[in-house]
């Protein structure tokens, strides 16, 4: 179970939405919804527009959500783990990485 929270649409020209509705679960802007999906929890993990359990995806090179406040999950640091932990965690978010050396494995993750 996490705690996943929509940080609404990236937009300084208006408000835009209240909520978001994702997989019949709706997420009201900037609130924190228990999900215990575990394919939502691993989408909104890598999506910069959700938090889950406050900590917010920034993919290499960009800036934070600007509802995101401050960013408090670091972007993991790929070079510095094994391959045996980077397999893993490709089999955790369901990536096939069978053959590929650390490089390649370490460049799906990122994508």
């Amino acid at each position: 179970m996490a705690k996943i929270a929509w940080l609404g649409e990236p937009t300084a020209h208006d408000e835009g939405p209240r909520q978001n509705i994702w997989n019949g679960i709706t997420f009201p802007r900037g609130e924190e919804v228990e999900v215990s999906n575990e394919h939502m929890i691993r989408k909104a993990s890598r999506n910069p527009s959700f938090s889950v359990d406050g900590k917010v995806y920034v993919p290499d090179g960009a800036q934070p959500h600007p509802n995101a406040g401050p960013v408090q999950g670091e972007q993991t640091d790929y070079s510095e783990m094994k391959v045996a932990e980077l397999r893993a965690l490709a089999a955790e978010r369901g990536i096939d990485v069978e053959g590929l050396n650390k490089a390649e494995i370490v460049e799906k993750l990122s994508a």
